[in-house]
């Protein structure tokens, strides 16, 4: 490579970078629907990690959750986030998720289900009602 094209090289790399750098790197969520879908998405990740239920999710999204077939004793394979809206207030969400999970007799079970999450300091998140 020829000496004179460094320069040239080095300009462009720290006009790639500078352009490039604010762009990277998450958010905190904002939203209401953002936030409960970052709940539900740290408490499902922790299930499906086989840690224990009263874990919480970490200091900058602490969460209060419960699921019927976690206190069952499912194990939490895969899930899918696919919708959250609104739900009657500010801070209410309902976030559909699509769950494949194993059940004790070593069964694959995939399931439908809606949690309900209040956003707050600590999002509260249940399974609504069917």
């Amino acid at each position: 490579m020829p000496r004179r094209s460094l320069p040239w090289l080095l300009c462009a790399a720290a006009a790639c970078s500078a352009l490039a750098g604010p762009g990277c790197g998450k958010r905190p969520p904002t939203q209401p629907t953002d936030r409960a879908e970052a709940a539900v998405e740290a408490f499902l990740d922790s299930w499906s990690r086989g840690e224990p239920p009263d874990k919480p999710a970490g200091p900058k999204l602490p969460v209060e959750a419960s699921d019927p077939d976690r206190s069952a004793g499912y194990r939490l394979l895969s899930f899918l986030v696919s919708e959250s809206k609104p739900a009657g207030g500010a801070d209410r969400v309902r976030c559909h998720v699509a769950l494949t999970l194993r059940d004790r007799q070593g069964r694959q079970v995939e399931k439908q289900v809606v949690y309900e999450v209040e956003v707050g300091e600590k999002s509260v998140i249940r399974r609504a009602s069917p």
